[in-house]
């Protein structure tokens, strides 16, 4: 018979799981987006823009900006190596 603790470890890991199906669809998307950018620059690399979105997302995450602005620029990188390809 499951605990207590183990029903509600139990249904947080369901959350999690559908919070992680949201941000690769989310991501899928932003890739997509970004390749679909690249039509357009003139240039992959684009420093000030990519500072500016991470300034942004490190707003955003309020406390939690440490981690949220190491997973952008991994996101970042993404983007940028999707648009080289």
């Amino acid at each position: 018979m499951a605990s207590g603790s183990d029903r509600k470890l139990a249904a947080l890991r369901r959350r999690i799981d559908a919070l992680d199906r949201a941000l690769v669809r989310l991501l899928k998307k932003r890739l997509a987006l970004a390749r679909d950018a690249a039509r357009f620059k003139s240039r992959v690399l684009d420093r000030v823009r990519e500072a500016a979105v991470a300034r942004r997302a490190s707003r955003l995450a309020g406390a939690d900006r440490k981690p949220v602005l190491q997973i952008y620029r991994a996101v970042i990188g993404a983007c940028r190596r999707a648009q080289i390809r």
